[in-house]
């Protein structure tokens, strides 16, 4: 008596597995029964169900009953191992990601911009916080001093995974008075 099935993470899909059952080629037909967990709890009677597993990663065990209809039943367990779904920031363009200002000479003589800095966006199947090494917060926006500061922004997920990108900010003052000494 023969079954098997495969299986696949479906992209995109945050823990999303679709399985294919392979039933015995010399039988015309079957009824399947698939049991996440071998159980004997039936959540499917599908031939190529989807199951949503943990985000963060999961190990199972999956019972595929086929029943040929003439007395003929055949099982198949495996144990799958569903790696996590990866955490990662979404692309940004060049412009987000080198962003170049002109700052003011304040009263102090000092060059710098006020700055709103978008916060990066993340692709993520589970809650996410975001910290930058430049504020210590969320938002970079913010006053920035003259010449480049490379901000860092660090996203951190409840699966324990993180992962940075950076930016760099630019800020340049082109005209001072006479005699005008630049502090850096």
């Amino acid at each position: 008596c023969r079954i098997d099935y495969t299986w696949g993470i479906v992209q995109d899909e945050c823990g999303q597995v679709q399985f294919m059952a392979q039933p015995d080629i010399n039988e015309s037909s079957a009824a399947f029964s698939w049991d996440v967990n071998c159980d004997d709890s039936i959540e499917s009677f599908a031939s190529n169900p989807l199951f949503d597993f943990n985000p963060c990663g999961d190990t199972s065990t999956v019972c595929l009953i086929a029943d040929y209809g003439n007395g003929r039943i055949c099982t198949h367990e495996e144990v799958i191992i569903v790696p996590p779904t990866p955490l990662t920031f979404d692309p940004i363009t060049n412009e987000e990601a080198f962003i170049e200002v002109e700052g003011i000479i304040g009263s102090d003589g000092i060059c710098s911009a006020e700055i709103d800095i978008p916060t990066p966006t993340v692709n993520s199947c589970t809650q996410v916080g975001i910290i930058n090494d430049y504020n210590n917060t969320g938002n970079a926006s913010g006053t920035y001093p003259e010449g480049t500061t490379i901000v860092t922004f660090t996203a951190f997920n409840s699966c324990m995974d993180t992962t940075t990108i950076q930016i760099s900010v630019t800020v340049t003052c082109s005209t001072r008075n006479c005699g005008e000494a630049v502090i850096t």
